[in-house]
């Protein structure tokens, strides 16, 4: 519902891949931890390996209060971490809506296609630039954002 509008229309959605951009590994031991925490399938201990982005946070509230837009977190590292991980973003208190995992980043590309209402999907990865088309947005500095 909009300016009391009814209307059945998805809204629009942001798709931020959370390695590299919301959550990042600083230190080359905090990376081999993180590797080691899934390997053994301690889940919410690889997700405390990752730092969280204090200007990627504040700007997610920003565009949030501002826009009417929905953010989904999406995972490369399987179920299990994704459910951790969105415990982890509630004690945050971060704005999204969903946080969603998928095996390979080629994946999400081919599902892009059936999902008409993601406007970009914004990612912190140089060599996936042209993965996902039109709708991709790669931020070189997490001080960068498309909005």
């Amino acid at each position: 519902m909009l300016n009391g509008d009814l209307s059945d229309a998805l809204p629009q959605r942001l798709l931020f891949i959370f390695e590299g951009l919301l959550g990042r590994l600083t230190t080359k031991q905090a990376e081999r931890r993180a590797t080691l925490m899934l390997t053994l399938h301690q889940y919410g201990r690889a997700v405390d390996c990752y730092e969280i982005d204090d200007y990627t946070r504040s700007w997610l509230w920003d565009i949030w209060t501002r826009r009417d837009l929905r953010f989904d977190i999406v995972t490369l590292n399987g179920e299990g971490f994704a459910s951790a991980l969105r415990r982890k973003l509630d004690q945050l208190d971060l704005p999204f809506s969903h946080v969603q995992h998928y095996g390979t980043v080629q994946d999400l590309a081919l599902g892009l296609s059936r999902m008409p209402n993601v406007l970009e999907v914004v990612h912190a990865n140089s060599d996936w630039m042209l993965m996902f088309g039109p709708k991709g947005h790669y931020v070189r500095h997490p001080r960068e954002h498309p909005l």
